[in-house]
């Protein structure tokens, strides 16, 4: 709960490392500095002047992110007045793609991921991309999303232990949070809306579903989703908050502030008109995020020209539908059959019947066209959602003429279920057709293998696999002498300077915001080189090499298609820019071994802005070794 400090014009309250007014003092506010009230309070010690109603212990955020604890009188205690910061829309626009490269590390994104096009859609939905003062009337909600504090509180403590929030005043801050939520809230639907029954694998939901989730809560919009399924648009939404938020008070207030999607004139919206509204809502808000990218950030969005050429697995999907419209072939007899269950040996489902084949008709295409494409074939790639993040790369459909650009035949398409109990389809994009529709080549297509166009509106996702970079300068395999053993590391055996070059680009990438002004203090970039040396001499993944660990597909996000830094890190050399020229140093001395192990065993990190990543939580043996910087270093990690 935040609280407002209150005292009269040169007066000032007094900040103590106890309650009581003798103890030693923290530090001393005026008037109308914001405090947060800890919940739980800690008890009163025993002999304290005063009890509970007397003293308070508060947390205070300073601007420079200091977080300050300790005991305050109550009698200075009155009703916040947030500040409200002002929103810089081209800074807010960067921070949401950062936010969603910085969730999407890792591969973490495949079945969740965090969308920029969606932080910004949804900012723009709810608060027209303003930092709104908080309302005091609706859990604190303020911000460019309209964070409750109990929201806030969720991302809060989601963080790993010893990371001091940022302050949530600031609005660019929140995007952290809203990348957070909007991934939780991906999970609790999909954990709500999964049927066990299919064995298929779970449910993904789409970004309606989570806007719904933020707009009704989790319960409700599993409700209308299961509805919507079912045929039975035509039920009231008062009937689906009546069985959600079974509290009159709390749905009453929740009709009320968002009676413009809950209610028609006088009487409660349909399911399905909540679902057209909403859905027009956000499609126009995507678009509009769109342009903000395309104008704030345009190096976000991969030229044609820039993604490469990877596509060779349509020429596996182009051979089978040849054979399809040749043949005749329908997929519950003879040859069909026989191709159906065939392409299901490109997955990790084992069948001898025909299910909902379009995933595995995607996954026998790139088994087809050999490595790197066949190693990307996802898990569960039988299910359709699954393959929501696969590849390196998000496309964006654009408006208008040049709609397809950038969009080259054969990259992945998710669109929304088509059938009730489905979890999406998936196929490969071949063109666009009059009408805003998206022609997909794709199996379970009418029952077989064939071209067919889609309401555009169904599009979830668009995904690509980038080719490998292209260096423009010559490869140079002189190799590294060792430095002195003297100084604590281990020099990486059979080194060369292309692995020098690699990893300066991917510490410039990854971790160049973290040397200080002063030109010191190598030691946070340091720990992101012993990172990458440690998976080289564990072989981590089958890579041994640096140059092989550094370009590891989804490792290392500054490599990654979308990332603003791929370009910028493709063909820096020596001289180019001077924080390249330290990351140069730092790399020649890792791979010399000139410097010890920092993270003391650490194959992964992560932006300690970022509640703790799945692939932590999934690990009971996970181990912080270090925090420095902006990074949280783990070992221990299955």
């Amino acid at each position: 709960m935040l609280q407002g400090i209150q005292v009269l014009p040169g007066q000032f309250a007094d900040l103590f490392q106890a309650p009581d007014p003798a103890a030693p003092m923290i530090v001393t506010f005026s008037n109308k500095t914001i405090v947060e009230i800890v919940e739980p309070q800690p008890p009163i010690p025993q002999g304290a002047p005063g009890g509970a109603a007397d003293w308070a212990f508060v947390r205070h955020q300073d601007r420079d992110g200091t977080v300050l604890s300790g005991w305050l009188e109550r009698k200075f205690l009155g009703k916040a007045e947030r500040p409200v910061a002002s929103l810089d829309k081209e800074e807010f626009v960067r921070r949401c793609v950062l936010v969603e490269t910085r969730y999407n590390a890792g591969g973490e994104g495949e079945n969740f991921p965090v969308d920029a096009d969606y932080l910004i859609a949804w900012a723009l939905a709810v608060s027209n991309m303003t930092n709104l003062p908080a309302d005091p009337a609706n859990d604190g909600a303020g911000g460019p999303f309209a964070l409750t504090d109990a929201e806030w509180k969720e991302y809060v403590e989601g963080l790993a232990e010893g990371i001091d929030p940022p302050s949530r005043d600031d609005p660019l801050a929140q995007v952290f949070a809203a990348g957070f939520l909007s991934r939780k809230r991906m999970q609790e639907l999909s954990e709500k809306l999964t049927d066990p029954a299919l064995g298929d694998g779970p449910y993904i939901p789409t970004y309606l579903n989570v806007f719904h989730a933020q707009l009704i809560g989790v319960d409700a919009a599993a409700e209308v989703q299961k509805l919507l399924a079912a045929k039975q648009g035509a039920t009231s939404m008062d009937e689906v908050l009546a069985k959600a938020v079974p509290d009159k008070t709390a749905r009453d207030a929740l009709t009320k502030r968002h009676e413009k999607f809950l209610r028609d004139g006088a009487n409660s919206q349909t399911v399905e008109g909540f679902r057209a509204k909403t859905s027009r809502l956000l499609n126009d808000r995507f678009t509009r995020a769109f342009k903000l990218i395309a104008q704030h950030l345009p190096e976000a969005i991969p030229p044609k020209a820039d993604i490469g050429a990877m596509g060779s697995w349509l020429e596996a999907a182009e051979k089978e539908l040849k054979a399809w419209e040749d043949g005749k072939l329908k997929q519950n007899s003879g040859e069909g059959k026989k191709r159906v269950l065939d392409y299901f040996k490109a997955t990790d489902l084992k069948t001898d019947k025909v299910l909902s084949w379009c995933g595995a008709f995607v996954a026998h295409c790139l088994k087809e066209a050999g490595d790197p494409a066949a190693a990307s074939i996802i898990k569960g790639a039988s299910w359709a959602a699954n393959w929501k993040g696969w590849g390196d790369t998000k496309l964006f459909l654009r408006t208008g003429a040049s709609a397809a650009d950038g969009i080259p035949q054969g990259a992945i398409v998710l669109l929304e279920p088509l059938v009730p109990k489905a979890s999406g389809h998936v196929g490969f994009f071949h063109s666009l057709k009059e009408g805003n529709k998206i022609v997909l080549l794709g199996g379970n297509q009418s029952g077989k293998v064939c071209l067919r166009a889609f309401p555009r509106g169904k599009l979830v996702a668009i995904r690509w696999l980038a080719a490998a970079p292209q260096f423009s300068q010559p490869q140079d395999d002189t190799p590294v002498a060792a430095g002195d053993a003297a100084a604590g590391g281990t020099p990486v055996a059979g080194a060369t300077n292309q692995d020098v070059i690699i990893l300066a680009r991917t510490l410039y990438g990854e971790a160049r915001g973290e040397f200080d002004a002063e030109g010191k203090g190598d030691k946070a970039v340091e720990a992101v080189a012993n990172v990458i040396l440690n998976r080289v001499e564990k072989k981590f993944r089958g890579r041994s090499t640096v140059r092989d660990v550094c370009l590891h597909a989804k490792q290392f996000s500054c490599w990654n298609g979308n990332d603003v830094n791929r370009r910028k890190i493709m063909n820096l050399v020596k001289g180019a820019d001077s924080e390249f020229d330290r990351c140069l140093a730092v790399a020649t001395r890792a791979i010399r071994g000139e410097f010890p192990d920092h993270t003391k065993g650490a194959l992964h990190y992560f932006a300690r802005r970022i509640p703790k990543p799945p692939w932590v939580l999934a690990s009971p043996d996970a181990k912080v070794t270090l925090t420095i910087g902006g990074h949280v270093f783990y070992k221990g990690i299955k």
